[in-house]
């Protein structure tokens, strides 16, 4: 008896191992994390508490959080240090045997506005806030819904399933009765059709450039465009790698759709947890670059051709200033010297109007030299992200 109890538990460990080996995003469901702050004994108290994004469920509680052992690298203290507000975890709640814990497969975590969500005014009530992801859409006129909206969606569901109700009911009536409701059935599917057909690709023609996602939810539809505050609230962020971070697909984002149902503006933006190590920038030694035989009246450019170095390697020679350009992953790449005893590039009096800007809570200053002038170029980055 215990061999054959033995035997079944390591079947179950080999199915449940199989499981998560087989599992993907579309598997995970996303929560907010909040702290148990109850005065009780651990692991009864003292964990967290889960809720499901897009879904009102009650929260769940689990005694505690964890990697899976799958993800190599992760910098797990970007989750411990953060504040639970600021995190969107994606993974499973597993049980164990005398409570349950949540394993992490993929995690998210705020970039601060600044204050910046108060350009759109408070949260009404008739706004549908909701968390997604944006993609670009390499597929036009694929069909996707142009929205659905969830109230819609559900009525629909209501209504068929009355009808479904109805059908079984009038196979116990007699036939004049099951003619009529049937008829009734008939003209309430037309027009759950009819309302469903509002919601699709209704112009060919029409290009919808993002296909946005909801978070925890079985459907998807076409965007014409989004705003984000970000750019106004955050003097110096780099708008560039912001809009490339929104339409990766490991980006949630947070908001509501405009009026006219084609502009989703967002709110809040949650970038993925870089891993250990992940920086993919080459660290070169540049403090002699501009003295290696490279031409210092360079004014042409390509990215593929050049090096990806990083900021914090970055050295000034004596004589000749190197300059640089950064991509939208925030790798830098070398522009070219500049001579300092050529006054008709370098002139330090069209850098002194340039004031060093602070910035604002989560954001650190990052800067380098630039073409024309050897300015330094200020960037308010994400205090979190690896150089």
């Amino acid at each position: 008896m215990i061999n054959k109890i033995i035997l079944l538990k390591l079947i179950l460990i080999f199915l449940n191992l199989k499981l998560i080996v087989g599992l993907t995003e579309k598997d995970f469901i996303f929560y907010t994390v909040k702290l148990d702050d109850r005065d009780c004994e651990f692991p009864k108290c003292g964990g967290y508490w889960l809720q499901r994004v897009n879904v009102g469920m009650s929260a769940v509680y689990v005694s505690s959080i964890s990697l899976d052992p799958s993800i190599v690298n992760f910098n797990m203290s970007l989750i411990t240090l953060a504040f639970t507000d600021d995190l969107i975890l994606g993974g499973l709640i597993r049980s164990y045997p005398k409570f349950n814990y949540f394993q992490v497969y993929n995690a998210t975590r705020l970039i601060y506005t600044n204050g910046g969500e108060k350009l759109y005014g408070p949260q009404l009530y008739n706004r549908k806030y909701q968390y997604l992801t944006i993609n670009e859409n390499n597929t036009p006129n694929s069909g996707i819904f142009n929205l659905i909206d969830n109230d819609n969606k559900n009525n629909n569901n209501n209504n068929n399933n009355n009808n479904n109700n109805n059908n079984n009911n009038n196979n116990n009536n007699n036939n004049n009765n099951n003619n009529n409701n049937n008829n009734n059935n008939n003209n309430n599917n037309n027009n759950n059709n009819n309302n469903n057909n509002n919601y699709n690709y209704n112009n060919n023609n029409q290009y919808y450039p993002f296909i946005a996602k909801s978070l925890n939810l079985n459907y998807q539809f076409q965007l014409m465009n989004f705003t984000e505050m970000y750019s106004k609230s955050i003097n110096n962020l780099d708008i560039g790698w912001l809009h490339n971070m929104i339409t990766n697909s490991k980006t949630i984002s947070f908001g509501f759709m405009d009026q006219n149902n084609k502009n989703f503006q967002i709110t809040k933006i949650y970038i993925n947890i870089p891993l250990i190590d992940s920086n993919d920038c080459i660290n070169y030694n540049i403090s002699n670059i501009c003295s290696d035989g490279r031409s210092s009246d360079i004014n042409q450019y390509d990215n593929s051709s050049e090096d990806k170095v990083n900021n914090s390697s970055i050295g000034e020679p004596s004589e000749l200033i190197p300059t640089f350009h950064r991509d939208y992953s925030r790798c830098l790449y070398f522009s070219g010297c500049i001579n300092k005893n050529d006054t008709t590039n370098f002139n330090l009096n069209k850098c002194k109007d340039i004031q060093i800007p602070s910035c604002p809570k989560g954001y650190r200053l990052n800067s380098f030299t630039v073409r024309p002038n050897g300015c330094k170029r200020y960037y308010c980055d994400v205090s979190f992200l690896t150089d």
